[in-house]
């Protein structure tokens, strides 16, 4: 499958967690799995160019110390893998939309300039955390310990409107954000 292992681990997730959380949260599957589906993904997108960030410079650093490069061409590599993994997944996305009938339009294209926003602002996060995981090597050990953190406080899962109280805590979270500009177009609304 090459590249496909990981569009395949996401299916099974997307498959295990809508089952589970749909009668968790009590939300109609219709509405759940494809809004967890786009969260999902993107969240992968998100996380692992934070948590490989941290290691961007080090991990070149053979190719650093030897050729004259500028040193914001490792993240943006970084960055571009994540975003044809993301396309890779975007493939689960759209069997969950086939098959969850998710109205599709011309303002579900909106998800490219959302991509794209997203993109340069993990640019730009993946240089800064890269020069603090250069200089500081517990960064490293400190993102892989709040990562897994920040996914339960995004709406990955769920979706703001689920909650039963007011959701402008949530906002307050950028990745909330990054999620909601991609997803949310992907599921037919603007």
């Amino acid at each position: 499958l090459g590249p496909f292992w990981l569009t395949l681990g996401t299916a099974i997730g997307v498959a295990g967690l809508g089952l589970l959380w749909s009668v968790l949260l009590k939300v109609d599957r219709q509405t759940f799995v494809p809004s967890l589906t786009g969260g999902l993904i993107v969240w992968q997108m998100i996380s692992s160019c934070l948590i490989e960030s941290s290691t961007v410079f080090a991990r070149q650093a053979n190719i650093i110390r030897n050729l004259r490069l500028p040193y914001f061409l490792h993240p943006m590599q970084l960055v571009m893998r994540h975003a044809i993994n993301f396309f890779h997944n975007l493939v689960v996305f759209a069997v969950v939309a086939i098959f969850f009938s998710v109205p599709l339009s011309w303002s579900t294209l909106l998800f490219i300039p959302g991509l794209f926003i997203v993109m340069l602002n993990l640019l730009w996060i993946s240089l800064f955390i890269g020069m603090l995981g250069a200089r500081f090597r517990d960064v490293e050990h400190a993102l892989a310990a709040l990562v897994p953190l920040l996914f339960f406080v995004s709406p990955v899962i769920y979706r703001p409107d689920y909650l039963p109280f007011q959701s402008t805590i949530v906002w307050l979270n950028p990745i909330a954000h990054f999620i909601e500009i991609i997803r949310d177009p992907l599921l037919g609304s603007v």
